[in-house]
């Protein structure tokens, strides 16, 4: 089973696009501990989103999903530590364990997947591949829910991510009509790739929600 570690920050701001300096601060400090262990998603941090930077709040947590029994091996290692995401330093405070809990409706902020031409080169995901290749996962996995591209005024959500110079695209994912065993399936395994940049990684959400 796994669960949600969620770790106090303190800092006045970080970097926008977070995910890679977030996973490569995090691999100094944890090494092979997160960096060869497919069953850790990192979530990004939220706050107050500015043009380059995102604001910290009080609210601001650092959150890492991972089996139960992993949590003594990396909370030791991270709990009163200096995390320095680019040129912004962050002080991880305090830890609470957070079960993963069941809910109609799960949102996750950014599905990536990798698409391939013919040529058996890489290709931008559109939504309309995204939703058939996250359907088709879901049903390999026993999955039963209702998928939806998280969309403002009618249009997909086309997010980013950054990786050396590289952009990767992806689009927030809303799936409801939910059992409570599926819920915590497909909170447990999440949908897509690059879990530790944040992406595939669902949360409960609200049904009449349709942005993430």
């Amino acid at each position: 089973m796994k669960v949600d570690l969620l770790f106090n920050i303190v800092g006045r701001d970080i970097p926008l696009k977070h995910e890679y300096p977030l996973y490569s601060a995090l691999s100094d400090l944890l090494g092979s501990d997160i960096h060869e262990n497919p069953d850790i998603g990192v979530f990004p941090i939220r706050g107050i989103p500015g043009s380059d930077f995102l604001m910290l709040t009080e609210k601001s947590k650092l959150r890492i999903r991972l089996p139960e029994e992993q949590i003594a091996a990396i909370a030791s290692r991270l709990c009163c530590k200096r995390l320095m995401i680019g040129p912004h330093r962050l002080h991880v405070g305090a830890m609470t364990v957070r079960p993963l809990t069941p809910a109609p409706v799960l949102k996750s902020s950014m599905v990536t997947i990798r698409p391939m031409s013919a040529k058996k080169t890489y290709v931008k995901p559109t939504p309309e591949y995204l939703l058939q290749s996250i359907t088709h996962a879901c049903e390999k996995m026993g999955i039963k829910a209702s998928l939806e591209i998280g969309n403002r005024d009618g249009k997909p959500l086309g997010r980013s991510i950054h990786i050396k110079g590289c952009s990767i695209l992806g689009f927030p994912v809303i799936a409801s009509n939910l059992s409570d065993d599926d819920s915590l399936r497909l909170q447990e395994q999440g949908l897509g790739g690059r879990r530790k940049l944040g992406c595939g990684l669902f949360l409960p959400g609200k049904i009449h929600a349709t942005v993430c």
